[in-house]
């Protein structure tokens, strides 16, 4: 669901300021800020619980924050991220190289372009790379 409001966060100097912006909102806009409370930082959740409980509205109840991840959990998330990030490059510099005129390139002694055998080299190691970290990332054991 789109945020259909948000608060301005140059006027979030002083809690005065925050607690006037959500005198203005209608009821609803405030129970909406309870259905995401991560988008919120905990000044606003205060403020919007406060001014419910000015207009006699139950304050709907907060989902427990969720637990840190651990540190097998943060590596795992990495490698991840690291492992697409390998291979989304490779790829892209391959679609880069592959879309250059090969005649403006410096040649081999046998005529085939240098730029181009090196970029496909470097884009295989990209991947063969981002598949070995992916698969590093799927073999770290994490607790459930």
């Amino acid at each position: 669901m789109a945020q259909l409001f948000s608060l301005d966060h140059s006027t979030m100097n002083t809690s005065q300021n925050l607690t006037e912006q959500m005198t203005g909102k209608t009821d609803q806009q405030l129970l909406d800020i309870f259905s995401k409370p991560s988008d919120w930082s905990s000044e606003a959740l205060g403020a919007a619980k406060a001014e419910l409980q000015k207009r006699g509205i139950p304050i709907p109840d907060l989902p427990p924050p969720p637990p840190p991840l651990s540190e097998a959990e943060k590596r795992k998330k990495r490698l991840k991220r690291d492992g697409w990030l390998l291979l989304v490059g490779g790829l892209i510099a391959a679609a880069i190289v592959g879309n250059i005129k090969p005649d403006a390139w410096p040649k081999f002694g046998d005529g085939s372009p240098v730029i181009q055998a090196a970029a496909a080299m470097a884009s295989t190691a990209c991947w063969i790379i981002g598949i070995i970290v992916l698969i590093r990332a799927a073999c770290i054991k994490t607790k459930k």
